[in-house]
């Protein structure tokens, strides 16, 4: 369930929603989700990290490992 979390904080600290999310998911992507799949994807934490990854672009944020002092970006 991390990624649910880690969703709910990122659209929080965006003041956005899950339904603007999705929608600019399928913008980017052009696959058709929707936010009933959406959800679902989510509560049986099915969710793929190349939609999370996605998702934390579009609005404006990478993922970073951090390892003591070390960093990488993906």
């Amino acid at each position: 369930m991390l990624a649910k979390r880690d969703l709910k904080i990122l659209l929080a600290n965006e003041n956005a929603t899950l339904t603007e999310a999705v929608n600019e998911l399928k913008n980017l992507t052009g696959k058709n989700y929707n936010l009933k799949n959406f959800c679902a994807k989510l509560r049986i934490d099915s969710l793929r990290y190349t939609e999370f990854k996605q998702i934390a672009q579009i609005f404006g944020y990478e993922i970073e490992l951090v390892k003591g002092n070390k960093r990488l970006k993906l």
